[in-house]
């Protein structure tokens, strides 16, 4: 299917069958393997009641999922990641990767257009990361 951002033949019809099935209803979601870029389908969708869809189902809590942490863990220890670096998990969605990199020492800013976990800090809205990131000096960043 053709991807709405970058115009590429590379996006394809996925589902939710990931570790947060739990905590999420079940959506279809386009996923573009060129650009990254993500389009849920309806009943939900980017408008507004497919956002708030979404948010209904969405677990809110500081509760970390360990196979996130485990799946952090991995990457921290195959990319030989430095903790005094800063980490940025862009499009963070409930924060899941950023506790997961608190919990390993890392300092994790969740970067987002709108808040689903108010449990977790720092979060940054993406309109502020300029700022946040003329102030460190290493980062790591993570989508």
């Amino acid at each position: 299917m053709i991807c709405s951002i970058c115009k590429s033949d590379s996006a394809k019809e996925k589902s939710n069958s990931f570790e947060f099935l739990k905590l999420y209803a079940k959506f279809r979601f386009l996923a573009c393997d060129n650009c990254g870029h993500v389009l849920l389908l309806p009943p939900q969708s980017d408008s507004k009641n497919g956002q708030e869809y979404i948010r209904e189902y969405t677990d809110l809590s500081s509760k970390l999922n360990k196979s996130v942490l485990s799946r952090v863990k991995h990457m921290v220890n195959k990319y030989d990641l430095n903790k005094s670096s800063s980490v940025y998990d862009i499009g963070s969605g409930n924060c899941q990767y950023g506790m997961a990199f608190s919990n390993l020492g890392f300092r994790c800013v969740a970067v987002d257009v709108e808040r689903f976990n108010t449990n977790y800090s720092p979060f940054i809205y993406s309109k502020d990361l300029d700022a946040a990131l003329s102030e460190e000096e290493s980062c790591i960043f993570f989508f």
